[in-house]
């Protein structure tokens, strides 16, 4: 007669893992796949961060990709070195933002040499993390990188950072590779739907921008830049651009033949609620339109008993260690439920 495991074969299982409980994606992953070694090893299962800087880490721990350093100014004009993460295929590029933007004066300039490095390696998919951006510059420092020349009334080259002087760009020296990049605007917020800020408004006039388009105002204006060159450029909220980048929003074959992604999906996250579940621009509703399962672990867990769940309990756990076990203690408790061995 034919065993249990022969009949009722276990389900495959993608773990999109973000932060949780004090512990960030990369330590929650780690910790997911040292559990399901341990606990369930006839499981097969695809464990991802979903964070991109934790995501670009894991794949250049697998080679599949390398980390690019380079020297560069931060939004102060101070030399500094800066890296970004180049996929090995040599098509896509993640920058993040934030470590070369984190003053509120200055400019984007220094983002814009690691731009314009990614571009001359003829990279054609660029991803800005413009999460904790504090430089509001409407992307003209990243143009300059590139570049342009921004004038004032006089016909006179603006200051870096001077947005209320700009009147015209100039474009004689631009780089135009650029203008065939598909450029990515990545936040962690995926409801970030404010138009240009006033500050930021002449730079759109020069630039022929609307400031009305919604996002504009995300990543100190960056996306000005980014609409100035290739128009339909907005913030994509991070789940669903790595779930994209990952092949993970691919719809369930619905055949028992098998699915390259998985048969079940459990996202791991802090709140989940009969909202959220549903929100393309979360982790929780990431995969709501794929038509596999999706189960959940998290903080804060509203849903009804028939979506498999299991909540960590909410509090300041004294340690990393007391936040890893809670999570151990969640994941056994939800992985059999699945019908994982």
């Amino acid at each position: 007669m034919p065993s249990d495991a022969a009949t009722n074969p276990t389900p495959s299982i993608l773990f999109a893992v973000e932060a949780i409980a004090g512990l960030s994606a990369t330590q929650a992953a780690a910790i997911t796949s040292a559990v399901m070694e341990s606990a369930f090893p006839a499981t097969h299962c695809t464990v991802a961060p979903y964070d991109l800087n934790a995501l670009a880490a894991a794949m250049v721990d697998a080679g599949e990709a390398q980390v690019v350093t380079l020297p560069t100014v931060t939004a102060d004009g101070q030399l500094t070195e800066a890296s970004y993460t180049l996929i090995s295929d040599g098509t896509q590029a993640i920058i993040d933002c934030a470590p070369l933007c984190a003053s509120q004066g200055g400019d984007t300039y220094g983002v814009g040499v690691l731009v314009a490095d990614a571009i001359s390696r003829g990279v054609q998919i660029i991803a800005l993390l413009i999460d904790d951006v504090a430089t509001c510059d409407a992307g003209t420092g990243l143009l300059t990188a590139l570049g342009a020349q921004f004038h004032d009334a006089a016909h006179t080259t603006v200051a870096l950072g001077a947005l209320d002087e700009i009147v015209s760009v100039d474009t004689a020296q631009f780089d135009v590779k650029a203008l065939g990049v598909e450029f990515v605007l990545v936040t962690r917020d995926g409801h970030r739907n404010s138009p240009a800020k006033p500050c930021c408004t002449q730079v759109c006039d020069a630039l022929g921008v609307d400031p009305s388009i919604a996002g504009l105002a995300v990543g100190g204006g960056i996306g000005i830049a980014l609409e100035w060159m290739r128009p339909g450029t907005s913030p994509v909220p991070a789940a669903r651009f790595i779930s994209s980048m990952l092949g993970h929003d691919r719809p369930s074959s619905g055949t028992d033949s098998g699915d390259d992604v998985a048969d079940v999906i459990v996202a791991i996250t802090d709140a989940v609620t009969a909202t959220t579940v549903n929100d393309v621009a979360t982790v929780a509703g990431a995969f709501s339109s794929t038509g596999r399962p999706v189960a959940f672990i998290g903080t804060e867990v509203e849903l009804p008993e028939v979506i498999p769940h299991a909540v960590i309990p909410c509090g300041d756990y004294a340690d990393a260690s007391e936040a890893a076990s809670a999570l151990q203690d969640a994941l056994v408790q939800l992985i059999p439920r699945l019908g994982a061995r």
